[in-house]
């Protein structure tokens, strides 16, 4: 089976074991794929084809970007993503990174919230068999949704270092794993 959805109504049957760096990070790649593609088609139809992304970050919405044609970004283009500052590489290529964009981190804060509330996991926690569960074993509220999702931002900023923690962590758990009081764990029937 590729999609794993967790049933708490059934919580005594799964066998559960706290999940390791690489599970966690594979779900990100997955759920970050699934974002990039959706920041990637809002560049592309706001921008009417001119303006095309290639996805960067699976937490935060950062993509590099490209032009079809040559684009001057308006002035409310911001909101969506269409502002940009570029870096000319040693060997001539010129490289557009666009600014994290409102409408996107709305959009990704809505999908790391929603699905983290409603089902305890992420798609690319589904497919992995990962679900996210509070100390007394339920699925985060809304605000502890949120709150754990601008925790990841928390735990990449300094070089990933919150991610890197769970390594040396007896708990297994991220910072904003502690920060939240929620654990990630790989499930089994």
């Amino acid at each position: 089976m590729i999609v794993h959805r967790f049933n708490k109504s059934e919580l005594g049957r799964y066998q559960l074991r706290k999940a390791g760096l690489k599970e966690r990070i594979m779900a990100q790649l997955v759920d970050g794929i699934i974002l990039g593609a959706v920041g990637g088609l809002i560049f592309f139809l706001f921008s009417q084809g001119r303006l095309y992304s290639i996805w960067v970050s699976p937490m935060f919405p950062q993509f590099i970007l490209e032009f079809s044609t040559p684009y001057s970004p308006g002035p409310f283009d911001f909101l969506w993503g269409g502002a940009y500052f570029s870096y000319t590489l040693p060997y001539g290529k010129t490289m557009y990174f666009g600014y994290p964009a409102p409408l996107l981190w709305i959009i990704y804060a809505i999908y790391y919230t929603y699905f983290t509330t409603r089902f305890g996991q992420t798609p690319g926690k589904m497919i992995k068999g990962l679900v996210v569960l509070t100390e007394e074993q339920s699925f985060p509220s809304p605000f502890i949704s949120f709150k754990r999702w601008v925790g990841y931002l928390v735990s990449f900023l300094p070089l990933g270092l919150g991610f890197w923690w769970m390594e040396k962590s007896t708990s297994k758990q991220c910072w904003h794993d502690h920060f939240t009081r929620t654990a990630v764990y790989y499930f089994e029937d």
